[in-house]
């Protein structure tokens, strides 16, 4: 099973909508660990990534036409087969499922990070940031499209890792083969 969700909140001024968003993007860039340390992760979003300085200060200047601050998350469920191993490349199924929200808005940008420290349920949340309606249907088809890349994930990581005793044992036969090669030769 695959959890996906976006949800939004709403805001009369500009002023509390960068409060908010500055507030959540400090939030998960810093959350504790589960050792209750404090952490520094990474921001990233379609094309790069953000400290989560640069994130403030995108925030800061970013100019919206509706104040709807639309907050993600997504989570492969770990006691699932999907992600038991907790193997996934959980930024790659992000940036998969957002590209769709660029054909709706081109200028759309997200920022997430990646929490695989502060709970047994690897996750990726953060904010998008995008002008227009995200309409009941494409955060449908956005489920849809994470689901999709985390099995087609999956899938072949459980091929490549099929393949490994396979390739180590086809090595050894080659060396086994030069070996005795090397033998006979000498």
């Amino acid at each position: 099973n695959f959890f996906f969700e976006m949800t939004y909140d709403k805001f009369k001024k500009i002023a509390d909508y960068r409060k908010a968003a500055v507030a959540t993007l400090k939030y998960i860039a810093t959350r504790e660990n589960q050792q209750g340390e404090g952490m520094n992760r990474t921001l990233f979003g379609g094309e790069r990534t953000y400290q989560l300085g640069e994130a403030i200060e995108f925030v800061n200047t970013i100019q919206m036409k509706q104040l709807r601050l639309w907050h993600v998350i997504w989570s492969p469920a770990q006691t699932e087969e999907i992600n038991e191993k907790k193997d996934l490349d959980l930024r790659k199924i992000a940036r998969e499922t957002m590209k769709y929200l660029q054909t709706i808005d081109p200028a759309m940008e997200f920022m997430v990070a990646e929490h695989n420290d502060h709970s047994d349920i690897a996750h990726v949340q953060g904010l998008v940031f995008v002008n227009g309606w995200i309409r009941r249907d494409d955060l449908i088809e956005m489920g849809k499209i994470a689901l999709q890349e985390a099995l087609e994930q999956r899938q072949s990581l459980d091929h490549g890792i099929d393949l490994i005793p396979l390739l180590q044992q086809s090595v050894q036969r080659t060396f086994e083969k030069s070996r005795s090669a090397d033998w006979f030769i000498a």
